[in-house]
C-alpha cells in the first residue's frame, strides 16, 4: 500500500531523496538534498535542502486530515465478538481477537443509513502462523455479507503482509470468503493506516489514505452486483482469524480515528 509525499514548494528540487516519518525530535541532521520528513507527533513537514531542514512545507492544521476519536468502548455493538475483547486506550479503542477458535471475524459496529462515508485510522498488530486481519467493515442485517477494507496477514514458509478489500458470505465462516475483490500490489511492513469505504445510492467505493486526507480509490463496485441497493444498515471495526491458536498468532488493531458522515 504505497504513499507517496511529495515536496511542496519551498524546499530543494534536487536530489529525490525520498520520503521518512518519526517524532520531530528524532529528525536526523541535513544532509540528502531533497528528502522529506513528516513528524509523526506534530503537523510538520519537513524537506531536506543538503544543509538545513526547511519547514516552510509544513501545512495549516486545517491541512492534516481531522483525527476523530472513536465512542467509547461500551458503546458498541458486538458483531460474532462475545468472546473477544474491546477497551478503552489513550485516544481510541483497542480489539484483541481471543476467539472464536476459527474462521471467525469478530466486529464492532453501530447503525448507519447509505448513503455513508466511513474513515478510520487504525494500528495493526498481526502475528503467528496462521491467516489474521483487521479493518474496517459495512454489512447487512444478520450474520452475511460483509464487505471489509484492511490488512491481512500470513505466516506459513515467508511472512507477508497485504492490504485487501473482500466480500464475506459470513462473519462466522470467512475461510469461504465469497471473493477477493482487490490486493495491494506491494508487500510491505504495515503501519497506521487511513482508510475509507463510500456507499453511494448505486456503488461501493474501497480508498486508503495519507496523513494529509488524499485518498486513492483501489475498487469499486456495484451495489446490485452482490449486497444490495440500500441493505447496509451497520459500519464498524474488526479482527479476524482463519486458525486461532493463542500460541501461535495473534490478531488486534487499536484505532485511533472513527467517522461516519
Amino acid at each position: 500500500m504505497p504513499l507517496t509525499v511529495t515536496p511542496a514548494p519551498g524546499g530543494s528540487s534536487g536530489g529525490g531523496g525520498g520520503a521518512i516519518s518519526g517524532t520531530y525530535a528524532a529528525r536526523p541532521a541535513p544532509g540528502v538534498p531533497g528528502r522529506v520528513h513528516v513528524a509523526t507527533d506534530r503537523q510538520i513537514i519537513s524537506v531536506d535542502t543538503g544543509t538545513t531542514w526547511d519547514e516552510s512545507a509544513s501545512p495549516p492544521a486545517s491541512a492534516l486530515y481531522p483525527v476523530t476519536p472513536p465512542k467509547a468502548a461500551a458503546l458498541w455493538t458486538p458483531r460474532n465478538a462475545t468472546a473477544t475483547t474491546i477497551v478503552d486506550v489513550p485516544g481510541g479503542v483497542h480489539i484483541d481477537y481471543t476467539g472464536p477458535t476459527a474462521n471467525h471475524l469478530a466486529g464492532f459496529e453501530e447503525p448507519v443509513t447509505a448513503p455513508l462515508t466511513v474513515v478510520a485510522q487504525f494500528y495493526p498488530l498481526l502475528t503467528g502462523l496462521d491467516i489474521s486481519g483487521c479493518g474496517i467493515y459495512v454489512a447487512i442485517p444478520g450474520n452475511s455479507k460483509i464487505y471489509a477494507l484492511g490488512w491481512s496477514f500470513q505466516a506459513a514458509a515467508q511472512t507477508w503482509h497485504t492490504f485487501t478489500a473482500d466480500r464475506w458470505t459470513s462473519a462466522t465462516a470467512i475461510s469461504a470468503e465469497a471473493k477477493r475483490l482487490v490486493t495491494s500490489p506491494l508487500i510491505i511492513p504495515m503501519h497506521p493506516t487511513l482508510v475509507r469505504i463510500q456507499v453511494d445510492a448505486a456503488n461501493i467505493r474501497f480508498a486508503y489514505g495519507n496523513v494529509a486526507g488524499q485518498f486513492r480509490e483501489i475498487y469499486s463496485e456495484a451495489l446490485s452486483s452482490w449486497l444490495g441497493v440500500g441493505a447496509v444498515v451497520a459500519a464498524g471495526m474488526y479482527v479476524r482469524k482463519y486458525s486461532y491458536s493463542a500460541a501461535t498468532a495473534y490478531s488486534a488493531a487499536t484505532f485511533t480515528s472513527w467517522k461516519v458522515t
